[in-house]
């Protein structure tokens, strides 16, 4: 079977071009994805607590990103970067834009899933560390994405991860498969490995596309660390599956912040959260119903895949549903469900993710009551309730710890302060326009409010305060 298979298919290539009439961007999206370990992660078994599970939306699109199905219905500006890309119906540009929340997300889980491969494989290693890597005048450069500690001979070895996308090359009439990739890591390599040598470290780029394609030393590395997991009888059943991890690990990286708003998410659920409390929630609100419609056919009211469905979210958040849900009318028992399972999701969130000092703190202040409420906001103009896509972009990035500036720069407003890639400095910096401003806006809404409600208010009104030296504050 096997063998007629590989002829009958193999005729089937070769033809391909010719028969199906392929344009030169499908033939791109081909050649990438017959490259070793692009399509290793439709072999994934699906696993919670390796990061190996998907949403519906997710899934799609991924699919229609490599299957070449259009993603969006019109041309029209990049809601990141505001740029127009005339015929991207594609999303060849939103893979790749530097201003999308996803972009740095999909850097970000990869990381994080090379980071746990290496720990379940026995390997020492550190995420984000500070090697006091410097550049051009001084500038500090950013952390080591991953540092394997005494991998080289003993050295220490700094793991950078860079992703790209082949479809942005320029012309894809002489597209070659894999050089996305190489020169990326060349760019890397070129950039940091004779900084990193001088210090007394060794560099290892690792280079991935937006298909899963691996560049040679990101390959070499995964296959040692197959080779130690296996030597070391640590997971060695689970070794195997390496490559699969990290190919799933770059087509997740299409989703976003799916929280609850209460918790610093944008309240954009996914199914895979959604599905652990909402049949339940349903089979309870509907069960004296049921029993009434069974009560003469012998049936059982609940069955065995509710049983199964209460079993594992008894399991998820360690309580007993059926003790505690008093109220079985509709919407209060969807959201005592919703509430129990996101206060487990919230205990565990520090830890499970891996957060920083700084992002437990954003996430500290924006679970503060009205925090969020500007997502509620609905948009009027006559009332200043609206702002435009860079605004919003740039909101969403500091709440949810995107860098938005080089670390480095100098404060183009007070010239005195270096500017930190978070923009912690940007929003309280006394020279800068936008706080001013931030503090009139805010002024000028609470003034409109009590006009409104018709309070006697009046704006700038003078006390007869003196500072100090006499003069009028």
């Amino acid at each position: 079977m096997k063998k007629m298979a590989d002829i009958y298919f193999t005729r089937v290539t070769k033809d391909a071009v010719s028969t199906f009439s392929l344009s030169s961007r499908q033939m791109a999206l081909w050649k990438s994805q017959m490259e070793d370990h692009t399509s290793d992660w439709l072999r994934v078994v699906p696993i919670s607590g390796l990061g190996q599970t998907m949403n519906g939306r997710t899934y799609r699109c991924v699919l229609c990103y490599r299957l070449g199905v259009p993603l969006f219905s019109v041309t029209k500006p990049c809601s990141a970067c505001s740029r127009v890309f005339m015929g991207d119906i594609y999303g060849d540009h939103a893979v790749s834009c530097a201003g999308i929340v996803g972009i740095k997300h999909r850097h970000n889980v990869v990381r994080d899933t090379l980071v746990d491969i290496c720990y379940r494989s026995g390997i020492s290693s550190g995420k984000e560390v500070d090697i006091g890597l410097s550049g051009e005048r001084d500038k500090s450069l950013r952390p080591a994405d991953v540092l394997l500690y005494s991998w080289d001979g003993g050295r220490d070895v700094c793991v950078d991860l860079t992703g790209s996308s082949p479809l942005t090359q320029t012309g894809m009439v002489d597209f070659v498969p894999g050089r996305a990739v190489l020169v990326a890591a060349q760019r890397k390599r070129a950039k940091y490995e004779t900084k990193c040598a001088d210090i007394g470290y060794g560099f290892l780029p690792f280079s991935f596309s937006s298909f899963g394609e691996l560049e040679k030393d990101a390959v070499t590395l995964l296959k040692r660390i197959r080779k130690f997991s296996v030597a070391q009888d640590i997971g060695a059943r689970a070794a195997i599956h390496i490559f699969s991890r990290i190919c799933f690990a770059i087509a997740k990286g299409w989703r976003h912040v799916t929280l609850p708003i209460k918790l610093g998410g944008l309240g954009i659920l996914s199914a895979e959260d959604i599905s652990q409390y909402v049949f339940i929630a349903s089979r309870l609100q509907t069960s004296a119903l049921q029993a009434k419609i069974l009560v003469k056919t012998g049936i059982e009211s609940q069955g065995s895949f509710f049983k199964d469905a209460l079993d594992a979210f008894n399991t998820t958040c360690n309580v007993d549903v059926l003790s505690f849900t008093t109220c079985t009318f509709s919407p209060k028992m969807m959201k005592s469900l919703a509430k129990c399972y996101f206060g487990v999701i919230e205990k565990d969130l520090v830890s499970k993710y891996s957060l920083s000092p700084r992002q437990v703190s954003i996430l500290s202040c924006i679970r503060a009551p009205h925090a969020q409420d500007f997502i509620f906001t609905i948009p009027i103009d006559g009332l200043g309730q609206r702002m435009n896509h860079r605004q919003f972009r740039s909101v969403l990035c500091y709440r949810l710890s995107v860098p938005m500036f080089s670390e480095g720069s100098l404060c183009l407003s007070c010239t005195a302060h270096r500017m930190d890639q978070w923009g912690d400095h940007a929003v309280h910096c006394s020279s800068e326009v936008g706080v001013k401003f931030r503090h009139n806006l805010v002024r000028d809404i609470l003034v409109d409010i009590c006009s409104k409600v018709r309070i006697i208010v009046r704006k700038e009104a003078p006390m007869g305060f003196l500072s100090k030296d006499g003069k009028d504050l």
